[in-house]
């Protein structure tokens, strides 16, 4: 028996098994675009790869059995609901949310805001915040009796009083329930 030498099985294939990677990087063609391209590119890879991953999450998820579609479908709902609820049940914010009515007045160039309490529930720890500087309190305003504070009676965060010429542009009463803008601009709030 004779050893011949041999053949490789591809014989276009002369040289040895070479390796694939570049000697040197391939140049960013990105860098010499202006940027608006450059984002625009980003955004895109960034949105592709993103609906890559999702189309992966709903493959593992097809690929789930039945028990644990059951699970994730009673969480989804438990979530839906409850965000649902949470959504009905938290209080708007708006002035006709506190039912709250506001007069302000200025006899004799003096500052005079008065809020009624136009709901059937009384307010807890009202306090009521002028211009963003100045507030007044008030442990608990009936149905029906007003809320009515003057700049002697407001203090700033620093502990000093309003000035005497204080003019409202901007009134929130604050509850334990919600608070609400009762003056705007100067305008009182529709309610």
């Amino acid at each position: 028996m004779s050893a011949e030498p041999r053949r490789p099985s591809n014989p276009l294939l002369k040289k040895g098994v070479s390796s694939a990677a570049r000697d040197a990087p391939l140049p960013d063609e990105r860098a010499s675009l202006p940027l608006q391209n450059r984002l625009k590119a980003s955004a895109e890879n960034s949105a592709l790869n993103v609906m890559a991953m999702l189309r992966e999450l709903l493959e593992d998820f097809r690929n789930q059995d039945r028990f644990f579609k059951y699970k994730a479908l009673i969480i989804a709902l438990w979530v839906g609901l409850s965000s649902t609820g949470m959504a009905v049940a938290w209080p708007s914010g708006g002035a006709g949310s506190l039912g709250a009515r506001i007069v302000v007045e200025y006899p004799g160039e003096h500052l005079i805001i008065i809020i009624k309490n136009d709901s059937n529930e009384p307010w807890h720890d009202a306090t009521m915040l002028v211009n963003g500087l100045y507030q007044g309190s008030a442990p608990l305003v009936e149905p029906g009796e007003r809320f009515t504070m003057t700049p002697r009676q407001l203090m700033g965060k620093n502990g000093s009083l309003a000035p005497v010429d204080l003019r409202a542009e901007e009134v929130v009463l604050r509850t334990r329930h919600g608070k609400a803008v009762v003056l705007s601009h100067g305008e009182p709030r529709a309610q």
